[in-house]
C-alpha cells in the first residue's frame, strides 16, 4: 500500500469513527429508554440504531396465495404478460397491499427476531409455511429481479443487464449456426477462453499480463437500474425489502456492481475506479479519446452523440434539423466530460427511490456506519460459497460426520460450482446465499442411492445412503436443479392437509 493510499484509508477510518461517536452521543442524549451508563456497558453501534428505529411485529401475518406455475410461464414468455401481473414480484406486491381502511401497510422495521414476514400458500403445492415457503418466495423474487442465467429474457423492468454482461454474452454466443461453426466456436473457446478465471485447457497460448491484472470481467454478471423505468413506487418497495433484509436474517440477492452499492450507500463514486464495473469498454473508449492524437481522432469520425447503458442514443449537440454535430478535435475534452456526467447520473432517480424505501426501514446513522461491502453482504448475503463456509454452517442430526455417506456428500459438493452450491442451499434452506444454517440427517433406513429430501422450514437435508461419491454427486445435482416444487404429488390442498 502506497503512502497516499494509507493516508486516504486512515482519514476515512478517522472520519468514520468520529461520525460513529457523534451519532452515539446524539442517540444517548435523545433516547430516554436507557441511561447513558447502560449504553456505555452494552453499546453495539449498528444494532443500537436498528433497535432504536424498530416497530412491533404485525399482529397478523399476511397470507399470500402464489401461483408459481403462472410465474414460470411469465418468465419463459414475458411478452405475453407485459404488465408482469403473473410474476412472483407482482403477486407478493399486490398481496401485501392493505385490504380495507383499517388495514395498514407493512412497516418492515421489525426486530431481527421476526423471521417470517408473510406466509405463503403455493397453488397446487402442499405446504404448511413455517418459514421455508417464505424464504422460497424471497429466492423466487431475487431470481426475477436479477436472473442467474445470462441468456434468459428479463421478466421485470426494474433492472437490466450491465453493458459488461451484454458484451460477454455477445462474445460467448456470437458464432452459432450449424455443427461446423459450433466446432470452430468450441475450438476458439479452448484456445482463448472468454472467462478470465478458468484454467487454460491448451498449452499454446497464455493470458497476457494485462489480462492477469485486469478485473473488468469480475463484474460481468451484474445488473444495473433501468433508467427508463419510472415506477418509483415499486423501486421504493424494493428498497423497503432491502432494509428488512438488512435488519433481519434473510437475503434479497441483488447482483449489483460496486458502483450501484456505493451510490445506495452514499459513498463517493468516480468514473475510472467505479464505472468500469458497469461498462469497462465505454470507460476505456472515453479515456483514450482524451489522449488521442489528432490523426487518429480524424479517422474515428466521432459526433456529438452517445448511448445510455441500455443502448438508447442521446444527442449532445445538434444542428437545425436535429442531427448530431460532428465532433472537433479541440472539443473532445468537453465531449468526454458530458458523456461522463450523463452516464454517472443515468439512474439517479431510481437510486433515490430505493434509498427512500431503505430509509423508511433503516435510519441514516446505519448508512453512516456501513461500507458498501458491508451493506451488500447484509442485504444479499455472501456470494462466495466455499466448502469451508458450508462446513461451518452444517450441523449433524442422527448421522455421524465421519460416515461414508457424509464424506461422499462433501466430495460431491467440492465439485459443485458456486451456482450449484447456491442451488443446493436453496434446496435445503430456501436461501440462495450464506449465512444459512443447514441440518443434515439420515434418510429412510432402506433408501440407498436415492434422491435426497429436504425440509426448508427446518433447514434440514435428509440424505440417503450413498455407495460412491459419483452417485452422490449425480443425485444431489439432479435434486437441486429439478426438485424445486413442494410436495408436487399433492393434487388438492388446504389448511388442514398441508405438509412440507
Amino acid at each position: 500500500m502506497s503512502c497516499s493510499e494509507f493516508q486516504r484509508k486512515h482519514t476515512w477510518e478517522k472520519n468514520r469513527l468520529s461520525k460513529l461517536f457523534s451519532c452515539a452521543i446524539d442517540a444517548i442524549l435523545t433516547n430516554s429508554l436507557y441511561s447513558a451508563n447502560e449504553y456505555v456497558m452494552v453499546f453495539h453501534p449498528l444494532q443500537f440504531f436498528l433497535d432504536a428505529f424498530k416497530c412491533r411485529r404485525p399482529s397478523d401475518t399476511p397470507k399470500l396465495y402464489i401461483n408459481r406455475r403462472a410465474a414460470m410461464e411469465h418468465r419463459c414468455e414475458p411478452g405475453n404478460d407485459p404488465d408482469f401481473k403473473n410474476s412472483i414480484f407482482s403477486q407478493i406486491y399486490e398481496g401485501l397491499k392493505p385490504r380495507d381502511r383499517n388495514s395498514k401497510c407493512l412497516d418492515y422495521r421489525w426486530s431481527s427476531r421476526f423471521d417470517q414476514w408473510w406466509e405463503c400458500k403455493f397453488m397446487s403445492e402442499g405446504v404448511i409455511d413455517q418459514g421455508g415457503g417464505f424464504r422460497d418466495s424471497l429466492s423466487d423474487l431475487s431470481e426475477e429481479l436479477c436472473p442467474v442465467t445470462s441468456d434468459a429474457a428479463l421478466p421485470l423492468p426494474f433492472f437490466i443487464r450491465s453493458p459488461n454482461q451484454v458484451l460477454i454474452n455477445i462474445k460467448k454466443g456470437g458464432n452459432k449456426g450449424g455443427g461446423f461453426r459450433n466446432s470452430l466456436s468450441d475450438l476458439s473457446e479452448e484456445l482463448c477462453p472468454v472467462t478470465s478465471d478458468v484454467a487454460l485447457p491448451l498449452p499454446f497460448f497464455i493470458r497476457s499480463p494485462n489480462q492477469v491484472g485486469d478485473d473488468s470481467n469480475i463484474h460481468r454478471d451484474v445488473y444495473i437500474l433501468n433508467h427508463q423505468c419510472r415506477d418509483f413506487t415499486k423501486y421504493e418497495w424494493i428498497g423497503q425489502l432491502m432494509g428488512a433484509c438488512l435488519r433481519g436474517k434473510e437475503n434479497l440477492v441483488l447482483s449489483f456492481p460496486p458502483l450501484i452499492w456505493k451510490m445506495i450507500c452514499g459513498e463517493r463514486v468516480t468514473w475510472t475506479r467505479d464505472y468500469h464495473t458497469v461498462d469497462a469498454a465505454e470507460v476505456k473508449l472515453i479515456d483514450q479519446l482524451e489522449t488521442m492524437d489528432k490523426e487518429t481522432f480524424s479517422g474515428a469520425g466521432r459526433i456529438w452523440s452517445t448511448t445510455m447503458t441500455d443502448g438508447t442514443p442521446v444527442e449532445l449537440k445538434v444542428d437545425g434539423e436535429g442531427n448530431p454535430l460532428p465532433l472537433d478535435y479541440d472539443d473532445r475534452q468537453e465531449y468526454c466530460n458530458k458523456v461522463r456526467q450523463i452516464r454517472m447520473s443515468e439512474f439517479d432517480q431510481q437510486i433515490s427511490a430505493i434509498r427512500k424505501g431503505l430509509l423508511k426501514t433503516v435510519p441514516q446513522a446505519v448508512f453512516d456506519l456501513l461500507t458498501w461491502q458491508e451493506l451488500e453482504h447484509r442485504i444479499s448475503g455472501n456470494p462466495d460459497i466455499t466448502i469451508e463456509a458450508l462446513k461451518r454452517s452444517v450441523h449433524y442430526d442422527d448421522i455421524e460426520e465421519d460416515c461414508s455417506t457424509v464424506k461422499y456428500m462433501w466430495q460431491a459438493l467440492e465439485k459443485f460450482s458456486t451456482e450449484d452450491r447456491s442451488r443446493f442451499l436453496r434446496f435445503v434452506t430456501g436461501r440462495k446465499r450464506l449465512p444459512a444454517p443447514i441440518y443434515v440427517s439420515s434418510g429412510k433406513t432402506d433408501a440407498i442411492d436415492c434422491l435426497p429430501e429436504s425440509s426448508t422450514c427446518a433447514n434440514m437435508l435428509y440424505i440417503p445412503t450413498y455407495t460412491s461419491a459419483k452417485i452422490a454427486e449425480q443425485k444431489l445435482r439432479y435434486a437441486v436443479y429439478n426438485c424445486t416444487d413442494i410436495d408436487l404429488d399433492l393434487q388438492d390442498w388446504g389448511d388442514s392437509s398441508d405438509t412440507e
